[in-house]
């Protein structure tokens, strides 16, 4: 299993119409982490006092606009992950040197990184890590307000052979979310691909994020009223055979923030 999120996941950037057309130059990277049961308080610990004041010193430069970290909602001891952390990339070209120039001395002052680095190795594993681009987006009226959102719901997808799935995305499923966005069901949504890793037995190609201001808004959202109000001249049945004849879902999460940082 690999990447998301996102999921997520991201923040607020240059004002842009709540419908937008595809963008290329955002990319998030994505580690899935997996802390076993008793490391939870000594990796959070290491993320938000250690790790946090270095990725803030990377927006401050430049590098990156924004870092998310979040908790993996309904999972057991043999998931795979149970953490998420995810880098936001408005510039592409940072990604070959992402933290050129930080001076961890600077940030860190009187740490031991090697003590620090072998803590983080003992409380944490990185399961994977992914790179991904951001195909198109919904989101309230007036900007690109991705974050923090206090919780998530990224929907991992496997397109199938001779499918459209990415058109229908972009023509069907980003209008539908805008309406959603719309009403107050969903505070944004947002549709990615894999870079790296990709291929054929990748577990899944693309990803669906969508963004709740709270947890009782989590599922309570009516999608069929959304896409009739965007789509009046289509068939729901149709087109959500559509969908499934394009893509497999195979697997939906939820997350929860922890923590965030986030260039203003």
């Amino acid at each position: 299993m690999s990447y998301l999120f996102v999921v997520c996941m991201v923040v607020c950037f240059l004002p842009k119409p709540a419908v937008a057309q595809q963008n290329s130059n955002l990319f998030i990277v994505v580690d899935l982490m997996k802390v076993k049961p008793g490391n939870d308080v000594k990796y959070l610990e290491l993320e938000q006092n250690v790790f946090k004041p270095i990725h803030q010193e990377r927006i401050n430069q430049g590098i990156i606009v924004a870092w998310f970290l979040y908790q993996v909602v309904y999972v057991g001891d043999n998931d795979p992950y149970n953490y998420v952390t995810v880098n936001v990339y408005a510039d592409p070209t940072k990604l070959e040197t992402p933290y050129a120039g930080i001076d961890f001395n600077k940030i860190l002052p009187g740490k031991d990184l090697n003590l620090i680095m072998e803590e983080t190795v003992k409380a944490r594993t990185i399961v994977q890590e992914q790179l991904m681009r951001r195909v198109n987006f919904a989101y309230p009226e007036g900007g690109e307000n991705l974050g923090p959102h206090k919780y998530i719901v990224v929907n991992y997808m496997k397109t199938k052979p001779g499918g459209n799935y990415v058109q229908l995305e972009n023509q069907i499923g980003q209008p539908t979310a805008a309406e959603l966005v719309k009403s107050g069901a969903w505070s944004g949504w947002t549709f990615w691909s894999n870079v790296y890793p990709s291929g054929t037995n990748m577990a899944a190609d693309y990803v669906t994020v969508d963004y709740y201001s709270d947890f009782t808004k989590v599922g309570s959202f009516n999608y069929m009223e959304a896409f009739q109000k965007a789509h009046p001249d289509k068939e729901w049945a149709e087109t959500m055979q559509g969908f499934s004849n394009s893509r497999d879902m195979i697997r939906t999460e939820l997350w929860k923030l922890l923590d965030a940082a986030i260039a203003e």
